[in-house]
């Protein structure tokens, strides 16, 4: 099957959706890891009936049926292969799970929630209309239709809302932006606790490790790209790569034309899952 990747036609969307795609290949095994991202996704596994997360020892953190909300995630998260042999779904902007669902976008950081526990009998309706069609076109579609019938109407800071994250996205720092909109240091945290699920200065890191990603990739001139994305110096980035996916930029090996994905050696996961865990929880961000 043709694998397919849009942004939604419907303008009620447009700042909500980054893309609807469908996603197929030959079964295989073994893991990918999932690196942190500020974009929650919708995903649904049309090949199995579950969804998963391990941790880097490859033990079971979570899991839910064949249609799943996963959160922002602050910290890596290893999945099988298999699950990724028929699948398709949404990336949403970073302000857009908030508008589809009715909790706060804090209660789906680092989770993967049961989209029938959210949205109820449809969300199965769903999943069994893209199984009736191979067409990947055709399944976006349907995935498109199902989202603007489950859109809630935007609080009445959305607005601000948009600009505070078009803001840390381009780069700015947090305190030019609580200067910029004139938020408090405690409104804008409720702001981002609710419509984001994180504090503005871990979403501005996250952001800003997410847009050196395809640079890392080649491993060419790491001090250049270090000061090219806003880090003091080459230290600074692999402290950071470090406390995001546990390795090191050079160590890590990015999955060509999905930058948020990792080849995992399976040999390795036991191997070097002591030193990655400890780094992982010596350095977790405050999620408060």
């Amino acid at each position: 099957m043709l694998n397919v990747s849009r942004p939604p036609s419907s303008s009620e969307l447009s700042h909500y959706v980054n893309v609807i795609w469908t996603y197929s290949s030959e079964p295989q095994h073994g893991y990918e890891k999932i690196v942190p991202s500020v974009h929650a996704q919708l995903l649904i596994n049309l090949d199995g009936d579950t969804l998963s997360h391990r941790d880097l020892n490859g033990l079971l953190k979570r899991k839910t049926g064949p249609m799943g909300l996963q959160g922002l995630l602050t910290e890596p998260v290893l999945i099988e292969k298999n699950q990724k042999t028929d699948i398709c779904g949404v990336q949403f902007t970073a302000m857009g799970l908030s508008v589809f669902v009715d909790q706060p976008a804090c209660a789906y950081v680092n989770q993967i929630v049961d989209a029938v526990s959210v949205w109820g009998l449809s969300a199965d309706s769903l999943r069994t209309s893209l199984t009736t069609t191979d067409d990947p076109a055709l399944r976006c579609d349907f995935i498109e239709a199902f989202l603007v019938r489950q859109l809630r109407q935007p609080g009445a800071d959305v607005d601000m809302l948009r600009v505070c994250v078009d803001s840390l996205l381009a780069g700015m720092n947090v305190t030019e932006l609580q200067k910029t909109v004139g938020l408090s240091q405690r409104k804008l945290h409720d702001l981002f606790d609710r419509c984001i699920g994180i504090k503005p200065k871990l979403f501005s890191r996250i952001a800003r490790f997410s847009r050196t990603l395809p640079a890392v990739s080649d491993h060419e001139n790491l001090t250049q790209i270090a000061i090219e994305n806003g880090y003091a110096d080459h230290a600074h980035m692999t402290r950071e790569f470090h406390w995001f996916t546990g390795r090191s930029p050079r160590a890590e090996s990015l999955i060509i034309g999905e930058p948020q994905h990792a080849y995992v050696n399976p040999d390795e996961i036991f191997k070097n899952s002591a030193t990655e865990e400890a780094t992982l929880k010596k350095n977790k961000p405050d999620l408060q």
